[in-house]
């Protein structure tokens, strides 16, 4: 990872910890049907 993203890479990565700490987003993501699915269940707010 180039130097100028890090601090990008480290926001990312603490978004999805957050998303994956909540229950609800869980219980959302083992019900998924798709990759698409999944994606738009992380990726929304």
């Amino acid at each position: 990872m180039p130097d100028a993203q890090c601090k990008e890479h480290l926001k990312t990565l603490s978004c999805m910890a957050e998303r994956l700490n909540d229950k609800a987003v869980l219980k959302q993501l083992r019900n998924a049907q798709s990759d698409q699915e999944l994606y738009d269940i992380i990726v929304s707010h």
